[in-house]
Protein backbone atom coordinates (compact mmCIF):
# COMPACT_ATOMS: atom_id res chain seq x y z
CA UNK A 1 0.00 0.00 0.00
CA UNK A 2 1.60 3.26 -1.40
CA UNK A 3 0.79 6.82 -1.73
CA UNK A 4 -2.99 7.86 -0.94
CA UNK A 5 -3.60 4.55 0.74
CA UNK A 6 -0.60 5.24 3.27
CA UNK A 7 -2.06 8.77 4.10
CA UNK A 8 -5.33 7.31 4.46
CA UNK A 9 -3.71 3.69 6.88
CA UNK A 10 -2.03 6.82 8.65
CA UNK A 11 -5.37 9.25 9.18
CA UNK A 12 -7.46 5.65 10.34
CA UNK A 13 -4.87 5.25 12.75
CA UNK A 14 -4.41 8.47 14.22
CA UNK A 15 -8.21 8.72 14.30
CA UNK A 16 -7.71 4.94 16.45
CA UNK A 17 -5.29 6.72 18.83
CA UNK A 18 -7.73 9.79 19.40
CA UNK A 19 -10.02 7.22 20.83
CA UNK A 20 -8.15 5.01 22.22
CA UNK A 21 -4.64 6.57 23.38
CA UNK A 22 -4.75 8.82 26.01
CA UNK A 23 -2.44 10.84 26.05
CA UNK A 24 -0.73 10.96 22.80
CA UNK A 25 1.97 12.91 23.85
CA UNK A 26 2.87 11.61 27.36
CA UNK A 27 4.80 14.80 29.42
CA UNK A 28 5.62 13.10 32.64
CA UNK A 29 8.73 10.79 32.95
CA UNK A 30 10.07 8.24 35.01
CA UNK A 31 13.35 6.74 34.62
CA UNK A 32 13.81 3.09 32.58
CA UNK A 33 12.95 0.54 35.03
CA UNK A 34 15.33 -2.13 35.54
CA UNK A 35 14.71 -5.19 33.57
CA UNK A 36 15.25 -9.07 34.08
CA UNK A 37 14.84 -9.84 31.05
CA UNK A 38 15.50 -7.33 28.20
CA UNK A 39 15.11 -8.41 24.14
CA UNK A 40 15.82 -6.50 20.77
CA UNK A 41 14.22 -7.48 17.90
CA UNK A 42 14.99 -5.74 14.69
CA UNK A 43 13.08 -5.68 10.87
CA UNK A 44 14.68 -4.18 7.68
CA UNK A 45 13.39 -1.72 5.29
CA UNK A 46 10.21 -0.83 5.92
CA UNK A 47 8.73 2.95 6.72
CA UNK A 48 6.83 3.98 9.31
CA UNK A 49 4.06 4.84 7.26
CA UNK A 50 4.54 1.43 5.27
CA UNK A 51 4.67 -0.83 9.02
CA UNK A 52 1.41 1.34 9.58
CA UNK A 53 -0.65 0.03 6.73
CA UNK A 54 0.98 -3.40 6.13
CA UNK A 55 1.86 -5.04 9.61
CA UNK A 56 -1.32 -5.16 11.47
CA UNK A 57 -0.37 -6.92 13.83
CA UNK A 58 2.98 -5.13 14.96
CA UNK A 59 0.69 -1.98 14.79
CA UNK A 60 -1.96 -3.57 17.67
CA UNK A 61 1.03 -4.26 19.68
CA UNK A 62 1.94 -1.11 19.84
CA UNK A 63 -1.25 0.54 20.14
CA UNK A 64 -1.69 -1.93 23.40
CA UNK A 65 1.66 -1.28 24.42
CA UNK A 66 3.66 1.88 23.76
CA UNK A 67 5.45 2.71 20.00
CA UNK A 68 7.28 5.92 19.01
CA UNK A 69 5.53 8.10 16.48
CA UNK A 70 8.88 10.28 15.91
CA UNK A 71 11.75 8.05 15.48
CA UNK A 72 13.96 7.62 12.51
CA UNK A 73 17.26 5.76 11.59
CA UNK A 74 20.52 7.02 12.11
CA UNK A 75 22.67 6.41 8.78
CA UNK A 76 21.09 4.53 5.27
CA UNK A 77 23.09 1.13 5.23
CA UNK A 78 21.82 -1.30 7.55
CA UNK A 79 24.61 -2.61 9.06
CA UNK A 80 25.46 1.02 10.46
CA UNK A 81 22.18 0.64 12.32
CA UNK A 82 22.59 -2.55 13.92
CA UNK A 83 26.00 -0.68 15.53
CA UNK A 84 24.50 2.49 16.42
CA UNK A 85 22.07 0.27 18.47
CA UNK A 86 25.38 -1.50 19.50
CA UNK A 87 27.51 0.87 20.60
CA UNK A 88 26.14 4.50 19.44
CA UNK A 89 28.32 5.12 16.49
CA UNK A 90 28.57 4.24 12.90
CA UNK A 91 31.97 3.60 13.14
CA UNK A 92 32.79 5.60 10.26
CA UNK A 93 34.03 9.32 9.46
CA UNK A 94 32.51 8.53 5.79
CA UNK A 95 28.94 8.03 7.21
CA UNK A 96 28.72 10.20 10.23
CA UNK A 97 30.09 12.09 12.33
CA UNK A 98 31.67 9.89 14.77
CA UNK A 99 30.32 10.49 18.03
CA UNK A 100 33.17 10.66 21.37
CA UNK A 101 34.71 7.90 21.87
CA UNK A 102 33.94 6.17 18.78
CA UNK A 103 36.17 6.06 15.68
CA UNK A 104 36.63 5.10 12.14
CA UNK A 105 36.88 0.90 11.27
CA UNK A 106 36.03 1.60 7.64
CA UNK A 107 32.50 0.79 8.41
CA UNK A 108 29.71 0.95 5.43
CA UNK A 109 26.34 -0.82 4.88
CA UNK A 110 27.56 -4.49 4.33
CA UNK A 111 30.31 -4.72 6.25
CA UNK A 112 33.64 -3.07 8.29
CA UNK A 113 36.96 -3.17 7.42
CA UNK A 114 38.75 -4.31 10.69
CA UNK A 115 36.72 -5.54 13.98
CA UNK A 116 35.64 -2.78 16.05
CA UNK A 117 37.31 -2.35 19.24
CA UNK A 118 35.59 0.74 20.73
CA UNK A 119 32.77 -0.02 23.56
CA UNK A 120 30.00 -1.67 23.09
CA UNK A 121 26.88 -3.46 24.90
CA UNK A 122 28.51 -6.97 24.93
CA UNK A 123 31.42 -5.74 26.07
CA UNK A 124 29.33 -4.21 29.16
CA UNK A 125 27.85 -7.09 29.86
CA UNK A 126 30.68 -9.24 30.26
CA UNK A 127 32.45 -7.01 32.42
CA UNK A 128 29.31 -7.28 34.65
CA UNK A 129 28.59 -10.96 34.32
CA UNK A 130 25.09 -10.15 32.88
CA UNK A 131 24.00 -13.40 30.75
CA UNK A 132 23.18 -12.57 26.73
CA UNK A 133 22.79 -14.24 23.63
CA UNK A 134 21.79 -13.40 19.81
CA UNK A 135 18.83 -16.02 17.99
CA UNK A 136 20.09 -15.72 14.47
CA UNK A 137 17.50 -17.22 12.07
CA UNK A 138 19.58 -19.48 9.74
CA UNK A 139 22.63 -18.80 11.32
CA UNK A 140 23.62 -22.60 11.79
CA UNK A 141 22.75 -23.71 7.74
CA UNK A 142 24.62 -20.49 6.77
CA UNK A 143 27.61 -21.99 8.27
CA UNK A 144 27.15 -21.21 11.96
CA UNK A 145 30.47 -19.21 12.82
CA UNK A 146 30.73 -15.12 13.38
CA UNK A 147 32.80 -14.59 10.38
CA UNK A 148 30.42 -16.28 8.03
CA UNK A 149 29.17 -14.20 5.22
CA UNK A 150 25.98 -12.82 3.65
CA UNK A 151 23.93 -15.14 1.86
CA UNK A 152 26.09 -18.21 3.04
CA UNK A 153 24.83 -21.76 1.36
CA UNK A 154 22.14 -20.63 -0.16
CA UNK A 155 20.32 -19.21 3.06
CA UNK A 156 19.16 -15.92 3.85
CA UNK A 157 21.13 -15.21 6.36
CA UNK A 158 23.04 -11.86 6.92
CA UNK A 159 26.07 -11.24 8.84
CA UNK A 160 25.23 -7.42 8.55
CA UNK A 161 22.05 -7.67 9.77
CA UNK A 162 24.03 -9.39 12.97
CA UNK A 163 25.73 -6.24 14.22
CA UNK A 164 27.38 -8.55 17.26
CA UNK A 165 29.65 -10.47 15.00
CA UNK A 166 31.39 -6.86 13.93
CA UNK A 167 33.26 -6.15 17.63
CA UNK A 168 36.34 -7.26 18.32
CA UNK A 169 35.21 -8.68 21.93
CA UNK A 170 32.84 -11.36 20.25
CA UNK A 171 35.78 -12.34 16.94
CA UNK A 172 38.51 -12.69 19.93
CA UNK A 173 35.80 -14.77 22.10
CA UNK A 174 35.95 -12.93 24.83
CA UNK A 175 34.93 -14.87 27.49
CA UNK A 176 33.70 -17.35 24.83
CA UNK A 177 31.31 -14.45 23.35
CA UNK A 178 31.27 -17.14 20.77
CA UNK A 179 29.03 -19.21 22.23
CA UNK A 180 26.77 -16.94 22.70
CA UNK A 181 25.75 -16.34 18.90
CA UNK A 182 23.28 -19.23 18.20
CA UNK A 183 20.61 -20.18 15.46
CA UNK A 184 17.09 -18.74 16.45
CA UNK A 185 15.96 -22.64 17.00
CA UNK A 186 17.35 -22.41 20.42
CA UNK A 187 14.78 -19.38 21.31
CA UNK A 188 11.67 -21.86 21.49
CA UNK A 189 13.96 -23.93 23.63
CA UNK A 190 15.39 -21.45 25.76
CA UNK A 191 11.99 -20.45 25.95
CA UNK A 192 10.37 -23.77 27.12
CA UNK A 193 12.90 -24.42 29.76
CA UNK A 194 12.74 -21.36 31.16
CA UNK A 195 16.01 -20.26 30.56
CA UNK A 196 16.04 -17.24 28.31
CA UNK A 197 19.34 -14.87 29.28
CA UNK A 198 19.27 -11.48 30.99
CA UNK A 199 19.62 -9.79 26.98
CA UNK A 200 18.65 -11.39 23.87
CA UNK A 201 18.55 -10.08 20.32
CA UNK A 202 16.21 -11.91 18.03
CA UNK A 203 18.03 -11.78 14.34
CA UNK A 204 14.64 -12.55 11.95
CA UNK A 205 16.09 -14.11 8.50
CA UNK A 206 16.26 -11.92 4.81
CA UNK A 207 12.99 -13.31 5.01
CA UNK A 208 11.67 -12.64 8.32
CA UNK A 209 12.76 -9.46 8.71
CA UNK A 210 11.00 -8.46 5.30
CA UNK A 211 14.40 -7.70 3.37
CA UNK A 212 14.20 -10.33 1.04
CA UNK A 213 10.58 -10.67 1.25
CA UNK A 214 7.02 -7.85 2.68
CA UNK A 215 6.41 -6.40 5.46
CA UNK A 216 3.69 -8.61 5.66
CA UNK A 217 5.80 -11.64 5.68
CA UNK A 218 7.70 -9.68 8.62
CA UNK A 219 4.63 -9.57 10.39
CA UNK A 220 3.85 -13.12 10.04
CA UNK A 221 6.70 -13.73 11.90
CA UNK A 222 5.73 -11.63 14.85
CA UNK A 223 2.64 -13.21 15.42
CA UNK A 224 4.25 -16.86 15.33
CA UNK A 225 7.15 -15.74 17.52
CA UNK A 226 6.30 -12.98 20.18
CA UNK A 227 3.15 -14.66 22.04
CA UNK A 228 5.43 -17.66 23.60
CA UNK A 229 7.74 -14.68 24.66
CA UNK A 230 4.94 -12.38 26.15
CA UNK A 231 2.86 -15.24 27.85
CA UNK A 232 5.93 -15.54 30.28
CA UNK A 233 5.72 -14.17 33.36
CA UNK A 234 8.78 -11.71 33.47
CA UNK A 235 6.05 -9.66 30.66
CA UNK A 236 3.02 -10.57 32.57
CA UNK A 237 1.76 -7.71 34.97
CA UNK A 238 3.81 -7.45 38.21
CA UNK A 239 6.82 -8.85 35.85
CA UNK A 240 9.49 -6.54 34.66
CA UNK A 241 10.58 -7.74 30.66
CA UNK A 242 11.03 -5.34 28.25
CA UNK A 243 10.84 -5.77 24.40
CA UNK A 244 11.81 -3.12 22.03
CA UNK A 245 10.99 -3.84 18.21
CA UNK A 246 12.47 -1.18 15.46
CA UNK A 247 13.62 -1.28 12.15
CA UNK A 248 16.73 -0.54 10.56
CA UNK A 249 15.80 2.12 8.55
CA UNK A 250 12.56 3.51 6.10
CA UNK A 251 11.91 1.76 3.07
CA UNK A 252 14.44 1.08 0.28
CA UNK A 253 17.05 0.81 3.05
CA UNK A 254 17.01 4.84 3.03
CA UNK A 255 17.44 6.86 6.13
CA UNK A 256 13.82 8.16 7.27
CA UNK A 257 10.77 7.66 10.19
CA UNK A 258 10.47 4.31 11.31
CA UNK A 259 8.15 2.82 13.72
CA UNK A 260 9.40 1.17 17.36
CA UNK A 261 8.09 -0.41 19.80
CA UNK A 262 8.32 -0.60 23.41
CA UNK A 263 6.33 -3.40 25.14
CA UNK A 264 6.10 -4.95 28.73
CA UNK A 265 4.27 -4.88 32.07
CA UNK A 266 6.32 -1.29 32.96
CA UNK A 267 5.36 0.57 30.20
CA UNK A 268 1.86 2.82 30.42
CA UNK A 269 -0.37 1.26 28.08
CA UNK A 270 -1.33 3.00 24.76
CA UNK A 271 1.33 5.44 24.88
CA UNK A 272 2.22 7.19 21.67
CA UNK A 273 5.35 9.01 22.40
CA UNK A 274 5.82 12.21 19.58
CA UNK A 275 9.52 12.88 21.41
CA UNK A 276 12.58 12.42 18.51
CA UNK A 277 14.44 9.51 18.87
CA UNK A 278 16.84 7.73 17.04
CA UNK A 279 18.98 4.45 18.16
CA UNK A 280 21.18 5.87 20.67
CA UNK A 281 18.08 6.03 22.32
CA UNK A 282 16.98 2.86 22.14
CA UNK A 283 20.33 1.74 22.98
CA UNK A 284 20.79 4.14 26.03
CA UNK A 285 17.59 2.19 27.27
CA UNK A 286 18.59 -1.05 27.10
CA UNK A 287 21.62 -0.10 29.44
CA UNK A 288 19.66 1.91 31.60
CA UNK A 289 17.30 -1.54 31.81
CA UNK A 290 20.33 -3.69 32.51
CA UNK A 291 21.85 -1.71 35.25
CA UNK A 292 24.52 -0.49 32.90
CA UNK A 293 25.74 3.09 33.60
CA UNK A 294 28.64 3.29 31.08
CA UNK A 295 27.13 4.65 27.87
CA UNK A 296 29.43 3.95 24.39
CA UNK A 297 29.10 6.97 22.11
CA UNK A 298 26.20 8.60 21.14
CA UNK A 299 24.12 6.94 24.23
CA UNK A 300 26.07 8.61 26.79
CA UNK A 301 24.39 12.48 25.62
CA UNK A 302 20.88 10.81 25.33
CA UNK A 303 18.29 10.23 27.62
CA UNK A 304 16.19 6.43 27.24
CA UNK A 305 12.57 5.95 26.08
CA UNK A 306 11.70 7.65 29.48
CA UNK A 307 8.24 9.06 28.56
CA UNK A 308 7.28 4.88 27.95
CA UNK A 309 7.13 4.55 31.17
CA UNK A 310 4.78 6.58 34.77
CA UNK A 311 6.08 4.07 37.00
CA UNK A 312 7.38 0.54 38.47
CA UNK A 313 7.99 -1.30 41.80
CA UNK A 314 11.64 -2.71 42.42
CA UNK A 315 11.94 -5.74 44.49
CA UNK A 316 16.12 -6.09 45.43
CA UNK A 317 15.15 -9.16 48.32
CA UNK A 318 14.50 -11.73 47.70
CA UNK A 319 15.63 -12.60 44.40
CA UNK A 320 13.24 -14.09 41.92
CA UNK A 321 13.09 -17.85 42.13
CA UNK A 322 15.30 -17.36 45.82
CA UNK A 323 15.64 -20.37 47.91
CA UNK A 324 15.26 -18.82 51.56
CA UNK A 325 14.78 -19.53 55.20
CA UNK A 326 11.02 -18.66 56.91
CA UNK A 327 12.25 -15.90 57.73
CA UNK A 328 11.79 -13.72 54.46
CA UNK A 329 13.31 -9.81 54.58
CA UNK A 330 11.59 -7.78 51.83
CA UNK A 331 12.79 -4.81 50.60
CA UNK A 332 11.58 -3.16 47.67
CA UNK A 333 10.79 0.80 46.08
CA UNK A 334 8.44 2.42 43.99
CA UNK A 335 8.58 5.58 41.54
CA UNK A 336 5.99 7.10 40.32
CA UNK A 337 6.23 10.48 37.83
CA UNK A 338 2.52 10.72 37.26
CA UNK A 339 1.02 10.12 41.13
CA UNK A 340 1.65 10.25 44.96
CA UNK A 341 2.74 7.17 46.77
CA UNK A 342 1.02 6.25 49.97
CA UNK A 343 2.20 3.09 50.80
CA UNK A 344 3.67 0.16 49.52
CA UNK A 345 2.08 -3.34 50.38
CA UNK A 346 3.04 -6.63 50.75
CA UNK A 347 0.84 -9.89 49.95
CA UNK A 348 1.38 -13.40 49.73
CA UNK A 349 -0.50 -14.49 46.73
CA UNK A 350 -0.04 -18.38 47.68
CA UNK A 351 -2.30 -17.71 50.74
CA UNK A 352 -4.23 -14.62 50.00
CA UNK A 353 -2.94 -12.66 52.88
CA UNK A 354 -1.29 -9.50 53.49
CA UNK A 355 2.27 -9.82 54.97
CA UNK A 356 2.35 -6.34 55.59
CA UNK A 357 2.69 -2.07 54.81
CA UNK A 358 5.39 0.28 54.87
CA UNK A 359 4.34 3.85 57.17
CA UNK A 360 1.90 6.01 55.00
CA UNK A 361 3.97 8.96 53.04
CA UNK A 362 6.59 6.21 52.08
CA UNK A 363 7.34 4.52 48.80
CA UNK A 364 9.89 1.77 50.38
CA UNK A 365 9.33 -0.91 52.43
CA UNK A 366 12.20 -3.27 54.67
CA UNK A 367 10.44 -5.63 56.70
CA UNK A 368 10.93 -9.22 57.84
CA UNK A 369 7.97 -11.88 57.64
CA UNK A 370 7.90 -15.41 58.72
CA UNK A 371 6.51 -17.87 56.20
CA UNK A 372 5.91 -21.37 56.29
CA UNK A 373 7.88 -23.80 54.19
CA UNK A 374 6.68 -24.72 50.64
CA UNK A 375 6.59 -22.10 47.72
CA UNK A 376 4.71 -18.33 47.71
CA UNK A 377 4.59 -15.61 45.22
CA UNK A 378 5.04 -12.36 46.77
CA UNK A 379 3.21 -9.19 45.18
CA UNK A 380 4.44 -5.82 46.52
CA UNK A 381 1.96 -2.96 45.51
CA UNK A 382 2.45 0.60 45.71
CA UNK A 383 -0.66 2.50 46.62
CA UNK A 384 -1.96 5.94 45.29
CA UNK A 385 -2.53 8.32 47.95
CA UNK A 386 -5.15 9.96 45.63
CA UNK A 387 -7.46 6.98 45.56
CA UNK A 388 -5.77 4.28 47.40
CA UNK A 389 -5.31 2.06 44.41
CA UNK A 390 -2.95 -0.06 43.41
CA UNK A 391 -0.62 2.04 40.75
CA UNK A 392 2.24 -0.84 40.13
CA UNK A 393 3.11 -4.18 41.43
CA UNK A 394 6.02 -6.76 41.05
CA UNK A 395 5.78 -10.20 41.83
CA UNK A 396 8.02 -12.70 43.47
CA UNK A 397 8.72 -16.40 43.31
CA UNK A 398 10.38 -18.20 46.23
CA UNK A 399 10.70 -21.46 48.06
CA UNK A 400 10.93 -21.55 51.40
CA UNK A 401 12.43 -23.98 53.30
CA UNK A 402 13.44 -24.55 57.24
CA UNK A 403 16.88 -25.82 56.73
CA UNK A 404 18.11 -22.89 54.34
CA UNK A 405 20.03 -20.03 56.17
Amino acid sequence: MRGGNVQWARTITLFACVLFCHPLLVVAQAPVPPSSHVVLLVDENTSYDTAVAEMPYLVSLGFANGHAGNYSSDTTGSLLDYLWLASGSCESSANCALPAGTHDFGCNGNSCAEPVTDDNIFREMNNRGISWKVYAQSYAAAGGTVTTPDRANGTHYYRRHNGATWYSDILDNVDDSQSRIVDFSHFATDLANNELQRFAIIVPDGINDGHDSSPGVADSFLQATLPSLLAKPYFQPGGDGLLIITFDNADGDEEGHIDTLVVGPNVTPNTVSETPYKHQNALRTMLDALGITAHPGASAGVTGLTDFFSGYVTVTSPAQNAVTGTDVLVNASATESKAKIDQLQVWDKTTGKKLGQSASGTSTIKQTFSLAPGKHTLVVEDISADNYEVLHKAVVSIAVSADAR
